[in-house]
């Protein structure tokens, strides 16, 4: 297990910008760089490692919480990403307004394959999901963010 934080405000460049996280708040000894999960301090990048001797998949439980701004009001949305690419379910949207922060948040279970590496990030969703027509998002400002990644099976 890990949990991450990024405490200080991040401003995201763009609307499909991933969150670094820039501390480390707990990890057992299985999410380490001889585990199964590997991250480095102040980046975004959670890489768990496939395991190529077995044939049944895993499941892993991820969370996420934070408080949400932008420099602009406007939707955003944070999610889950696998590999640079979305994860249905796993994302909470807020219409904000400049400077007053809301709070976000998602849990999410994932089915990885036991022989990839997978890499997950957190990050700003470009369009609202599930709307028609696309509803473009803001670039958000976060804070108090925190993950917690966790292997169920």
């Amino acid at each position: 297990m890990i949990q991450s934080v990024q405490e200080l405000p991040l401003v995201l460049s763009t609307n499909t910008s991933d969150i670094t996280f820039s501390n480390d708040e707990l990890r057992t000894r299985s999410a380490t760089c001889q585990g199964w999960l590997n991250h480095t301090e102040g980046t975004a990048q959670y890489t768990i490692l496939g395991n190529g001797n077995c044939c049944q998949p895993s499941v892993y439980e991820v969370t996420f919480n934070a408080n949400v701004t932008g420099a602009e009001a406007g939707p955003i949305e944070i999610g889950l990403k696998e590999n640079g690419t979305p994860v249905v379910g796993a994302s909470a949207n807020e219409v904000v307004v400049v400077d007053e922060y809301q709070n976000i948040s998602f849990t999410k279970l994932i089915r990885l394959c036991p022989r990839e590496n997978v890499t997950l990030t957190i990050g700003s969703i470009p369009a609202v999901s599930g709307v028609v027509p696309a509803v473009e998002t803001v670039a958000p400002t976060v804070k108090n963010a925190n993950l917690i990644i966790r292997k169920i099976v």
